[in-house]
């Protein structure tokens, strides 16, 4: 079974850190709200170039929420070392953000990066979902 995915959260008010699955509500120390900290598996890197998008994930993460190689299209990507798999923006990346929003209760933080020409296009496939057209 995958392990459980902690991100960190912060006061918005006394900066009090916490480590929990889903947001802990008010800081203990002051009452502010705690907020999705800006680092570590929070942080989502979302790939686009002119044509199409790429949400980046570890494939411990996908592991993490439930999803599998069989429900992602063949439309999404591995990069070619393993580490990291590229899930095609018109389902694939919503799958992994309601996976998110579920066990989180908030939508992560996105890392916005702009490449032309983008060699995720040229990584190997990865997923095995069949497709209908």
């Amino acid at each position: 079974m995958a392990q459980a995915i902690h991100l960190a959260f912060v006061c918005s008010t006394c900066a009090r850190e916490d480590r929990a699955q889903v947001n802990p509500g008010p800081c203990p120390d002051c009452s502010a709200p705690m907020k999705l900290a800006h680092e570590g598996l929070a942080v989502i890197r979302y790939v686009e170039d002119p044509g199409h998008g790429w949400l980046i994930v570890a494939p411990a993460q996908l592991a993490s929420y439930g999803v599998t190689e069989a429900m992602i299209s063949p439309f999404s990507y591995r990069s070619p070392d393993g580490g990291m798999i590229a899930l095609e923006e018109d389902c694939d990346a919503g799958m992994f953000l309601d996976a998110f929003r579920r066990t989180h209760g908030e939508d992560p933080i996105f890392a916005r990066d702009h490449q032309d020409p983008c060699p995720i296009r040229n990584w190997p496939g990865f997923g095995t979902r069949p497709t209908r057209w």
